[in-house]
């Protein structure tokens, strides 16, 4: 018998699918990154409407089919309405899901991850934040949480300290800072600028995908 599943979460991405069906890409803590069919979700005036829009954060309960979960029901938390009608904030909130999505996967708890993008959403969402630099310390801190982040020791050690010496105080604190505060460090324009070209330089060699909402980043500026 089919059990119904209930799940906290984030939807990254959504597709249509058939004349009024939605198909959900989810972020949650308990499952990780799964695909949910939201069946009449694009008819007027759907129960299922506002849990089927991209960034809508809340808790759903799903049923779990062969190859996808359907919808049952969702209790809204938060939609983060202010990222989709900027469209700066628009692409950078886009930019967060692909890369959660990226190194997420099913049946792998997904809490900090989780977690990390609901903060990232809640900075974007200031007043004239700062989204090139939010990019780069979200980047850095989800690519520690997946182990993959730079190793400061190792590269002292390795006579590379040229590299990182001036922004090792930036680096330590985007590793172990409290999630609540990642976006709370302050440095100066200098240090910022060299902050997002280390995170820069360093994705490419360990991120072999091209994003499409980077690409559409890249046009702006």
């Amino acid at each position: 018998m089919e059990q119904d599943i209930k799940i906290k979460g984030i939807v990254l991405a959504v597709s249509p699918q058939g004349e009024s069906d939605r198909r959900l890409t989810f972020l949650s803590s308990e499952l990780g990154k799964i695909t949910i069919f939201a069946n009449g979700a694009r008819r007027p005036k759907s129960p299922l409407a506002a849990a089927a829009r991209a960034f809508s954060m809340g808790d759903y309960t799903v049923r779990q089919g062969r190859t996808a979960y359907s919808l049952v029901s969702a209790e809204i938390i938060e939609t983060f309405d202010g990222l989709s009608v900027d469209m700066d904030k628009f692409c950078y909130a886009s930019y967060m899901c692909e890369f959660a999505g990226y190194y997420t996967r099913e049946n792998v708890t997904a809490k900090d991850e989780l977690n990390l993008l609901y903060v990232s959403f809640k900075n974007l969402l200031k007043d004239e934040p700062d989204m090139l630099f939010a990019k780069a310390l979200y980047e850095l801190r989800l690519m520690h949480i997946e182990g993959e982040g730079p190793n400061l020791d190792v590269y002292l050690r390795n006579g590379k300290a040229d590299r990182v010496e001036h922004i090792a105080d930036c680096l330590q604190y985007i590793e172990k800072a409290p999630l609540t505060r990642l976006y709370d460090m302050q440095v100066s324009s200098e240090k910022r600028n060299a902050l997002i070209g280390f995170v820069d330089k360093y994705k490419k060699k360990y991120v072999d995908k091209e994003f499409k909402s980077l690409e559409i980043l890249n046009t702006l500026y």
